[in-house]
C-alpha cells in the first residue's frame, strides 16, 4: 500500500477580508481558500454571501437546523455548527460530508480555539478519473423489488427520512444487500444496500464528478489503515506508550462492514496540511476536496471547530 501523495501548497489560496469574488474565482480553480482574523459573526456573514452567489442559501439554513434538529451537533452562530464527537486518540479519515442523495456543494471550517498537540487538518483532492472509482462502493437505501411504486408526495417524505433517490429507485442487480425494512407506508419495503458510486452534478465546476461522500468512505475498513500510515508518515499520528490498534484510532470503525481493496493515494491528485488557528476560516467544494483531521494527546489543550455545509 502506498503512502505518498503529493502536498501541493500553491492550492491553499489566502485570501484577505470579505473578498468574495476572489474566493469564488479560487473556489472555481478547485482551490482552497483559507481567510484569516475573523469573528465568528463575521464567518457567519462571509459563508452567507458565498453560499448566496451559488445560489446555496436556503441549503446553508436547512443544514444548519438539521444539525440541531437530529441532535449530533449543536448551532454555533447562525450558521456553523460543532464538528463530531471522538473519543481519545480517535482521528477522522477522509471524506466529504454528506450522501449522494443530499449533495451538499460547499463546506467551511471555522476555529474557534486550537490549543491540543496534533489536529491538523487534512486536505484530499479527489481524482475523478481514477480506476478505483469501480471498485467502490455507496451506502444507498433502495426500494424492495416487492413494494409498489410512490407517489411523490411518498417519495420526498421517504428521502429525507431514508435517504431514496427516486420513487422508480429500486433494488439492483450489482447492489450487496445490507437489510430490509418496513417503511411507514403500507406495502412499501426500503432495502439497504452497498451500491456503485454515482457520479454527481458538481455546480461549482458545471459537471458530474465523482464524490468521496461519508456514505463511501465510512463504510471501506481499507481507509483507516491507509490514513494511519498517512499521518505517521507526516510525523502527526499522537499515541499513548505501546500504540493503539486501528480500530481504537478510527472513529468510525464499527460502521466499516465492506474492503474495497483500494490504495488511496491513487484516488487523489494531491493533499493540503493545515493547521487551523483561531479565526481562521477554510471554504472548500465539498464534491472535490475529501477533509480529515489528525488526533492529538488527550488534555494537551483545547480543539474547537465549528463547520457549516450547504
Amino acid at each position: 500500500m502506498s503512502t505518498r501523495l503529493k502536498e501541493d501548497r500553491s492550492r491553499l489560496v489566502e485570501i484577505n477580508g470579505n473578498g468574495v469574488s476572489s474566493i469564488l474565482e479560487a473556489i472555481a480553480r478547485d482551490c482552497v481558500v483559507l481567510v484569516r482574523n475573523l469573528s465568528l459573526q463575521q464567518a457567519d456573514d462571509l459563508i452567507h454571501q458565498i453560499a448566496g452567489c451559488l445560489g446555496l442559501s436556503k441549503a446553508l439554513a436547512l443544514q444548519a437546523e438539521l444539525a440541531t434538529l437530529h441532535g449530533h451537533r449543536s448551532k454555533v452562530g447562525k450558521y456553523f455548527m460543532s464538528v463530531n464527537q471522538r473519543d481519545e486518540y480517535q482521528f477522522i479519515t477522509p471524506h466529504s460530508e454528506g450522501a449522494g442523495f443530499m449533495r451538499m456543494q460547499i463546506s467551511s471550517f471555522y476555529c474557534l480555539e486550537n490549543s491540543t498537540d496534533g489536529g491538523e487538518t487534512l486536505l484530499f483532492n479527489v481524482d475523478g478519473s481514477s480506476r478505483h472509482w469501480s471498485m467502490m462502493k455507496e451506502k444507498v437505501s433502495r426500494l424492495s423489488p416487492g413494494s409498489r411504486p410512490l407517489s411523490i408526495s411518498e417519495a420526498s417524505r421517504i428521502k429525507l427520512a431514508t435517504g431514496i433517490y427516486s420513487a422508480t429507485d429500486f433494488v439492483r442487480r450489482e447492489d450487496i444487500v445490507i437489510r430490509e425494512y418496513e417503511s411507514h407506508f403500507p406495502g412499501v419495503k426500503i432495502v439497504d444496500v452497498l451500491g456503485r458510486v454515482e457520479r454527481s452534478q458538481c455546480r461549482i465546476l458545471g459537471k458530474p464528478v465523482h464524490v468521496l461522500w461519508d456514505t463511501v468512505a465510512s463504510f471501506d475498513r481499507d481507509q483507516p489503515d491507509w490514513f494511519k500510515q498517512i499521518l505517521i508518515g507526516a510525523g502527526l499520528l499522537r499515541e499513548p506508550q505501546g500504540g493503539l490498534p486501528t480500530c481504537q484510532l478510527d472513529n468510525t470503525f464499527n460502521r466499516r462492514i465492506f474492503s474495497s481493496g483500494i490504495d488511496y493515494s491513487e484516488l487523489f491528485r494531491c493533499s493540503l496540511t493545515h493547521r487551523l488557528a483561531p479565526g481562521e476560516l477554510i471554504i472548500q467544494n465539498n464534491y472535490t476536496w475529501a477533509h480529515s483531521t489528525a488526533n492529538w494527546t488527550p488534555h494537551s489543550g483545547k480543539r474547537t471547530i465549528a463547520a457549516s455545509f450547504a
